[in-house]
């Protein structure tokens, strides 16, 4: 009766069901408690550390090491006292409908002519792991950075780019579409390269799709089914879907339960969800590639007995941290994050976009993720990663004016 009186997410039964869940399983004394002790606690140790031994400075030196081990410490506490939250979701069969087409996008560079044989094969995997004819696959590449827009070689690349599209297609129906976008100066770069990397190649195909103009240089495929997708599924060039997990995204997005509800006037979902990020895993190759990815990378390869993976966000707050790679709603990306930031400004990006369109973790679904083998890939990967941690640092309490 009470699901019959409203409309939206309310309507369905199930949202009753998981309101009872949340308040037996999700104590909000523990949402209370989280953030406190996260950064208390560590200050905590290091004073502690400075009155024992007379350092008044030893604090400042402390607290971050302190925060790393108290974090752990404390999200296996917290996870141990909460209980991973299973996503609501439709039948596959039900969900992947004509209104839910669904683009996979392969994020990646070509850099000569040798990466257009591997990445062909890679394509004919990624069909039969996610077969359906409302799932598409999509080559979303950028050509090597250069002193020029053009060099000689490009043709030649973009010849045996299209003849691989075009014999896919022939061997496996129209599934497939490779796009490569021109070069444009970098002033932040100070050289010829995709705009503006990753966002910049998702942003243009969401204006594309979304039924913008946008120049490429070569753009092959079954570009009508492009602008018929709902969702698309961003991948990194080395990340591996396992079988059939792209539907199980697309049944969980479909759910009236997850469902994004947008705040008009501030321009962010407030309820459901706009991203969907599954657990990722390292693949086992990867791990077992040298000692260093031995020692680092842990055991790799598939779980499938696990228990459901925890993440401490999700299981707290009911909302994650959105990292790349994942199920993305095409339309509300292009209305609320398409336009946000100003061009080569920001660099980690991801956690932005989570946060305005709410991200969900599903820890049930797994994809696959190379590790670096060498000790100097590893920190220039975390480098990376802080350095866009640290820049978001600033968008913190912050109003940011948008371009639309």
């Amino acid at each position: 009766e009470r699901a019959e009186e409203n409309t939206g997410a309310v309507q369905h039964v199930g949202f009753y069901i998981y309101q009872d869940y949340r308040k037996a399983f999700h104590p909000h004394i523990l949402k209370a408690l989280y953030m406190p002790l996260l950064f208390l606690s560590p200050a905590v140790v290091s004073l502690a550390f400075a009155l024992v031994f007379h350092k008044f400075w030893l604090p400042i030196l402390l607290y971050i090491p302190c925060y790393e081990i108290c974090k752990s410490l404390i999200d296996a506490l917290f996870s141990s006292c909460l209980k991973g939250e299973y996503a609501p979701r439709m039948r596959v069969t039900e969900a992947l409908l004509d209104e839910n087409k669904t683009l996979l996008v392969l994020s990646t560079m070509i850099a000569s002519m040798e990466d257009v044989k591997p990445l062909s094969v890679r394509l004919g995997d990624l069909f039969y792991k996610t077969s359906s004819n409302n799932i598409g696959i999509c080559v979303l590449a950028d050509l090597k950075a250069a002193e020029f827009p053009e060099l000689l070689e490009d043709q030649a690349v973009l010849s045996a780019l299209k003849q691989e599209v075009v014999r896919l297609n022939e061997t496996y129906g129209s599934h497939f579409t490779v796009l490569v976008r021109p070069r444009r100066y970098s002033k932040t770069q100070e050289n010829y390269s995709g705009f503006d990397r990753k966002r910049g190649a998702i942003c243009e195909l969401t204006r594309y799709i979304c039924g913008e103009e946008v120049s490429f240089y070569l753009a092959e495929g079954n570009l009508a089914f492009l602008r018929e997708c709902k969702y698309m599924v961003a991948l990194d060039s080395d990340t591996v879907p396992l079988l059939e997990t792209v539907p199980e995204l697309v049944s969980i997005a479909a759910h009236p339960l997850n469902k994004p509800v947008v705040d008009e006037e501030h321009g962010i979902v407030v309820s459901g969800y706009g991203i969907f990020v599954p657990q990722i895993s390292s693949d086992l190759k990867s791990v077992q590639r040298t000692p260093f990815a031995k020692i680092m990378g842990g055991q790799g390869g598939i779980h499938a007995y696990d228990p459901v993976s925890p993440d401490i966000y999700q299981d707290l707050y009911h909302e994650s941290i959105f990292a790349g790679k994942g199920l993305i709603d095409i339309h509300l990306f292009y209305r609320l994050a398409c336009n946000l930031f100003e061009d080569e400004t920001v660099l980690s990006h991801d956690i932005l976009e989570g946060s305005l369109l709410r991200t969900c973790y599903i820890p049930d679904v797994e994809f696959l993720d190379s590790f670096p083998p060498t000790a100097v890939s590893y920190f220039k990967r975390q480098h990376r990663w802080m350095r866009g941690d640290a820049q978001n640092i600033g968008f913190i309490g912050r109003t940011i004016d948008t371009k639309m």
